[in-house]
């Protein structure tokens, strides 16, 4: 199995993910819905008030976690992906990207970008971390550069 298709196969299924942000290092996590695209930039909106996204204008390193699965008495494996990289503002964002939000986000046109005073986001990862210990039993933590 290989584990970059792996993310995106996740990445595709799960509609919020855990976004970290620091400022004069103190860290912040948040939670944000996200769209993943062909490359494994994780897109989201929000508003530009939002403490991670202040953040974000002052300090573009950012990670995110993506919760596929969590062990439970019948299912007893966790699946996890977390990314890290650059993140900045977007203006002008692909239309297929649009689209694609709206559609795996099942989101409002109307509430997108540029109304409702928000914008878009993307994280453009460096590397990324699949942990799975179901497909990768013996080695869970499966890392690699974009």
């Amino acid at each position: 199995m290989d584990p970059k298709q792996l993310a995106q196969e996740y990445a595709q299924k799960i509609k919020i993910m855990q976004l970290a942000t620091a400022e004069d290092n103190k860290p912040w996590v948040c939670t944000v819905h996200f769209y993943a695209d062909k490359d494994l930039n994780l897109w989201w909106s929000s508003r530009t008030d939002r403490k991670h996204s202040q953040q974000l204008a002052k300090n573009p390193s950012a990670s995110a976690t993506i919760m596929v699965h969590e062990n439970n008495p019948d299912e007893n494996y966790v699946i996890a992906v977390t990314a890290t990289g650059r993140a900045e503002l977007v203006k002008d964002i692909p239309e297929e990207v649009r689209q694609a939000y709206i559609i795996k986000l099942d989101r409002p046109e109307h509430l997108l970008p540029p109304s409702n005073m928000q914008e878009f986001y993307r994280l453009k990862p460096d590397s990324m971390v699949v942990f799975d210990t179901k497909n990768f039993p013996q080695n869970p933590r499966q890392e690699f550069t974009i």
